[in-house]
């Protein structure tokens, strides 16, 4: 009975918990297909880093509310990718989940010059919440764009 109880009761925790996250999955893939083997790392604002790996090139996470969160995806062999989020939905209960495809860049097929590496540094979107349409989306798509267009006009070595 003590047993049981202690099952709902931990059951209960990881709904509760969960309801209070949002669901981030998606594919790591580059330009050969899936990339195994990736370490994602979870910044929040004012907190230490998390991380896990994920060995399938598919990945499902849930990362905090009312927050601001930095998720980077770091494989060997390729540049990191920077991902920011605004989890701030004002106590909203229902969310959908946000499907996320991340294109990693292969650093033998990019080669990028020294003087252009700190363009990989910038997150290449940042995800907050439309309360109009209740959905997330890329708040900086404009600014995604740009970062997206100088790195295919950047000088490689």
């Amino acid at each position: 009975f003590i047993l049981l109880s202690l099952l709902l009761y931990q059951h209960g925790i990881c709904q509760k918990q969960s309801k209070n996250k949002l669901q981030v999955k998606g594919q790591i893939v580059n330009s050969q297909g899936r990339v195994p083997n990736v370490l994602i790392r979870l910044v929040e604002k004012n907190k230490a880093a998390d991380s896990l790996i994920i060995k399938s090139g598919r990945y499902d996470i849930l990362i905090p509310l009312e927050t601001e969160i930095l998720l980077e995806f770091i494989a060997q062999g390729h540049y990191v990718k920077r991902i920011a989020f605004d989890t701030h939905v004002n106590g909203k209960k229902k969310l959908p989940f946000f499907d996320l495809k991340i294109n990693l860049n292969e650093i033998d097929l990019w080669n990028l010059s020294e003087k252009n590496l700190d363009l990989m540094d910038f997150p290449v979107a940042y995800i907050r919440y439309n309360f109009k349409k209740k959905l997330f989306y890329d708040s900086n798509e404009k600014y995604s764009r740009i970062i997206n267009k100088e790195l295919s006009n950047v000088k490689r070595n």
